[in-house]
């Protein structure tokens, strides 16, 4: 996916899905955003305390926060790290100063 943003204003992009009912999470997407002039990298839930990996295994639900987000363009990426059982759909929000609407790329 890709959007714009003006730049200033927090910037948040979130990511769920549902679940196989089980113990643990069985289908595991992972979320990445880049701004695509600087290549900066932000991936979901990394401000997580106490976190063990560079990709967050427990939770389905994933949240990038950007304060002061630099203006241009930006790439988000939801990857299948395990998935279980398919077809795996999942919500994406956008929230901050945005110039534009959030567009499959």
């Amino acid at each position: 996916f890709q959007f714009s943003a003006s730049g200033g204003e927090r910037l948040r992009v979130c990511s769920t899905w549902t679940d196989l009912p089980m113990r643990a999470l069985q289908n595991d997407l992972d979320l990445t955003v880049q701004h695509v002039t600087s290549g900066q990298k932000w991936i979901g839930n990394e401000d997580l305390p106490l976190r063990t990996t560079t990709f967050d295994v427990e939770n389905n639900v994933e949240v990038v926060r950007v304060g002061g987000p630099p203006e241009g363009d930006y790439l988000v990426q939801v990857s299948a790290k395990n998935l279980l059982g398919t077809p795996q759909d999942f919500a994406l929000v956008v929230t901050g100063q945005l110039t534009s609407s959030l567009v499959l790329v």
